[in-house]
């Protein structure tokens, strides 16, 4: 196999005797009128994209909210600061299945952040080992609470339909 021209390299070559790294090295004809053109210079086009998003009513229904309860969450009754993430949908609004109950006030139960993401993706076993590490806190967190407002509004939903 072939090694680079350059002294102390054993790389093999990649072309007119130069290794890749090499190869600004070379003085052929062919390379040298390629490396003294002008480059290509390509213009990208930058469109401006704006997302606009619909007046779903969630914001005032959240406002509304923060004004009438406490700021405390509704399973383990720890204080909370009243930001988006803190509302929950106890009916799921994703995938639009419970679409009347999206705007509920009953269907929206403040939660901590932790709690919120556990209700909404969360196993039942990290659900349970929060519970317990709560509890060794002496927070009492009750899961059960939400699930049984859940079965309520379910049947309420149901006999809307």
């Amino acid at each position: 196999m072939k090694t680079c021209n350059e002294f102390n390299c054993t790389r093999p070559v990649f072309s007119n005797h130069y290794c890749l790294i090499h190869q600004y090295l070379r003085t052929d004809e062919k390379y040298l009128t390629k490396k003294n053109q002008p480059k290509k210079v390509y213009e990208l086009k930058r469109t401006k994209l704006t997302y606009k998003r619909e007046n779903t009513g969630e914001a005032e229904i959240f406002k509304q909210i923060a004004q009438e309860r406490d700021p405390v969450s509704y399973i383990s009754g720890l204080r909370i600061k009243f930001v988006a993430s803190n509302f929950a949908h106890v009916l799921s609004k994703a995938q639009n299945k419970y679409p009347l109950f999206k705007l509920n006030k009953r269907n929206i139960a403040l939660l901590t952040e932790r709690e919120h993401e556990l209700f909404d993706a969360g196993t039942e076993a990290q659900r349970e080992k929060y519970k317990l590490i709560m509890a060794q806190a002496g927070v009492i967190v009750d899961w059960e609470k939400l699930y049984t407002l859940k079965e309520e509004l379910k049947q309420e939903y149901n006999g809307l339909k």
